[in-house]
Protein backbone atom coordinates (compact mmCIF):
# COMPACT_ATOMS: atom_id res chain seq x y z
CA UNK A 1 0.00 0.00 0.00
CA UNK A 2 1.33 3.46 -1.31
CA UNK A 3 2.17 6.17 1.57
CA UNK A 4 0.41 8.60 -0.20
CA UNK A 5 -3.04 9.40 0.66
CA UNK A 6 -5.18 10.60 -2.36
CA UNK A 7 -9.06 11.59 -0.99
CA UNK A 8 -7.57 13.73 2.31
CA UNK A 9 -4.25 15.09 0.20
CA UNK A 10 -6.37 18.30 -0.07
CA UNK A 11 -7.12 18.40 3.77
CA UNK A 12 -5.10 20.80 5.57
CA UNK A 13 -5.12 18.67 8.93
CA UNK A 14 -3.55 15.55 6.41
CA UNK A 15 -1.29 18.36 5.05
CA UNK A 16 0.14 19.08 8.25
CA UNK A 17 1.18 15.76 9.08
CA UNK A 18 2.66 15.12 5.68
CA UNK A 19 4.67 18.23 5.83
CA UNK A 20 6.15 16.59 9.71
CA UNK A 21 6.57 13.53 8.05
CA UNK A 22 9.11 15.06 5.62
CA UNK A 23 11.09 15.67 8.74
CA UNK A 24 10.34 12.80 10.60
CA UNK A 25 9.14 9.82 8.80
CA UNK A 26 7.31 8.30 11.70
CA UNK A 27 4.57 10.44 10.73
CA UNK A 28 3.42 8.94 7.67
CA UNK A 29 2.41 6.04 9.84
CA UNK A 30 -1.20 7.08 11.60
CA UNK A 31 -1.14 4.31 14.33
CA UNK A 32 1.94 6.05 15.63
CA UNK A 33 0.30 9.86 15.14
CA UNK A 34 -2.97 8.81 16.49
CA UNK A 35 -1.33 7.80 19.59
CA UNK A 36 0.22 11.15 20.37
CA UNK A 37 -2.98 12.88 19.76
CA UNK A 38 -4.64 10.72 21.81
CA UNK A 39 -7.36 9.19 18.95
CA UNK A 40 -7.65 6.09 17.45
CA UNK A 41 -6.27 6.20 13.97
CA UNK A 42 -10.12 5.61 12.66
CA UNK A 43 -10.86 9.10 13.85
CA UNK A 44 -8.04 10.53 12.37
CA UNK A 45 -8.98 9.07 8.88
CA UNK A 46 -12.11 10.53 9.67
CA UNK A 47 -10.70 13.89 10.89
CA UNK A 48 -8.40 13.68 7.51
CA UNK A 49 -11.29 12.96 5.45
CA UNK A 50 -13.33 15.42 6.37
CA UNK A 51 -15.65 12.98 7.32
CA UNK A 52 -15.96 14.32 10.87
CA UNK A 53 -17.54 18.04 10.89
CA UNK A 54 -17.31 18.37 14.57
CA UNK A 55 -13.45 17.81 15.16
CA UNK A 56 -13.11 18.79 19.14
CA UNK A 57 -11.06 21.62 19.32
CA UNK A 58 -7.92 20.20 22.13
CA UNK A 59 -7.29 17.71 18.79
CA UNK A 60 -6.70 20.50 16.98
CA UNK A 61 -4.76 21.90 19.70
CA UNK A 62 -2.50 18.94 19.65
CA UNK A 63 -2.51 18.40 15.98
CA UNK A 64 -1.15 22.10 15.99
CA UNK A 65 1.91 21.32 18.56
CA UNK A 66 2.51 17.59 17.58
CA UNK A 67 2.51 18.81 13.97
CA UNK A 68 4.42 22.03 14.54
CA UNK A 69 1.58 23.94 12.78
CA UNK A 70 0.34 26.63 14.51
CA UNK A 71 -1.65 27.95 11.67
CA UNK A 72 -4.52 24.55 12.33
CA UNK A 73 -5.73 27.07 14.96
CA UNK A 74 -6.85 29.71 12.69
CA UNK A 75 -7.76 27.37 10.08
CA UNK A 76 -10.08 25.32 12.64
CA UNK A 77 -11.25 28.62 14.03
CA UNK A 78 -11.85 30.01 10.96
CA UNK A 79 -13.46 27.16 9.10
CA UNK A 80 -15.21 24.36 11.35
CA UNK A 81 -15.85 26.52 14.90
CA UNK A 82 -19.71 28.24 14.28
CA UNK A 83 -18.04 30.72 17.11
CA UNK A 84 -15.11 31.59 14.93
CA UNK A 85 -16.15 32.19 12.06
CA UNK A 86 -16.05 35.45 11.68
CA UNK A 87 -12.06 35.61 12.72
CA UNK A 88 -9.80 36.60 9.41
CA UNK A 89 -8.15 33.97 7.81
CA UNK A 90 -5.00 33.47 7.44
CA UNK A 91 -2.75 33.96 4.72
CA UNK A 92 -0.09 31.56 3.35
CA UNK A 93 2.59 33.93 2.78
CA UNK A 94 6.19 34.52 3.14
CA UNK A 95 7.52 36.31 5.82
CA UNK A 96 9.13 39.64 3.89
CA UNK A 97 5.88 39.49 2.25
CA UNK A 98 3.87 40.03 5.31
CA UNK A 99 6.05 42.17 7.12
CA UNK A 100 6.27 44.78 4.05
CA UNK A 101 2.05 44.71 4.35
CA UNK A 102 2.74 45.35 8.14
CA UNK A 103 4.38 48.34 7.76
CA UNK A 104 1.59 50.71 7.18
CA UNK A 105 -0.42 50.09 9.97
CA UNK A 106 2.60 49.56 12.36
CA UNK A 107 3.33 53.58 11.59
CA UNK A 108 0.12 54.23 13.03
CA UNK A 109 0.65 53.34 16.14
CA UNK A 110 1.92 56.13 17.59
CA UNK A 111 -0.93 58.12 16.40
CA UNK A 112 -3.28 55.53 17.89
CA UNK A 113 -1.01 55.49 21.18
CA UNK A 114 -1.35 59.56 21.31
CA UNK A 115 -5.28 59.38 20.45
CA UNK A 116 -6.36 56.96 22.90
CA UNK A 117 -4.92 58.87 25.74
CA UNK A 118 -6.85 62.21 24.47
CA UNK A 119 -9.96 60.37 24.23
CA UNK A 120 -9.40 58.41 27.42
CA UNK A 121 -8.26 61.28 29.27
CA UNK A 122 -11.79 62.31 30.61
CA UNK A 123 -13.64 58.97 30.76
CA UNK A 124 -15.71 59.38 28.57
CA UNK A 125 -15.85 58.45 24.37
CA UNK A 126 -17.82 61.82 23.21
CA UNK A 127 -19.92 61.90 20.32
CA UNK A 128 -17.03 64.10 18.31
CA UNK A 129 -14.38 60.83 19.42
CA UNK A 130 -16.47 58.33 18.74
CA UNK A 131 -15.13 58.15 14.65
CA UNK A 132 -11.20 58.64 15.91
CA UNK A 133 -12.20 55.40 18.54
CA UNK A 134 -13.57 53.67 15.45
CA UNK A 135 -10.28 53.84 13.84
CA UNK A 136 -8.08 53.13 17.02
CA UNK A 137 -10.16 49.77 17.09
CA UNK A 138 -9.62 49.47 13.58
CA UNK A 139 -5.78 49.51 13.31
CA UNK A 140 -5.64 47.50 16.79
CA UNK A 141 -7.37 44.67 14.58
CA UNK A 142 -5.14 44.86 11.73
CA UNK A 143 -2.41 44.71 14.54
CA UNK A 144 -3.79 41.57 15.81
CA UNK A 145 -4.58 40.31 12.27
CA UNK A 146 -0.40 41.26 12.15
CA UNK A 147 0.43 39.06 15.27
CA UNK A 148 -1.43 35.96 14.15
CA UNK A 149 0.19 36.36 10.44
CA UNK A 150 3.65 36.75 11.99
CA UNK A 151 3.36 33.53 14.47
CA UNK A 152 2.75 31.31 11.54
CA UNK A 153 6.62 32.33 10.30
CA UNK A 154 8.00 31.47 14.21
CA UNK A 155 7.58 27.12 13.90
CA UNK A 156 7.62 27.39 9.64
CA UNK A 157 10.09 24.39 9.60
CA UNK A 158 9.17 21.48 12.14
CA UNK A 159 12.62 20.13 14.17
CA UNK A 160 13.13 17.05 14.70
CA UNK A 161 11.63 16.04 17.95
CA UNK A 162 11.94 12.65 20.59
CA UNK A 163 8.65 11.27 20.31
CA UNK A 164 8.08 8.64 23.41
Amino acid sequence: MGRKPTKSLSNPLCQARLQMAEYDPRFHNKEFVSELLHISSSQLQDYELGITKCIPADSILRMADIYQAPYLVNYYCHNMCPLGERIPELEDEDLDRTTLKALPTLKKISWVKETLEDIAADGVISEDEEDAFQEILDVLDKVSYIAQQLRVHVVKKPQRRRWT
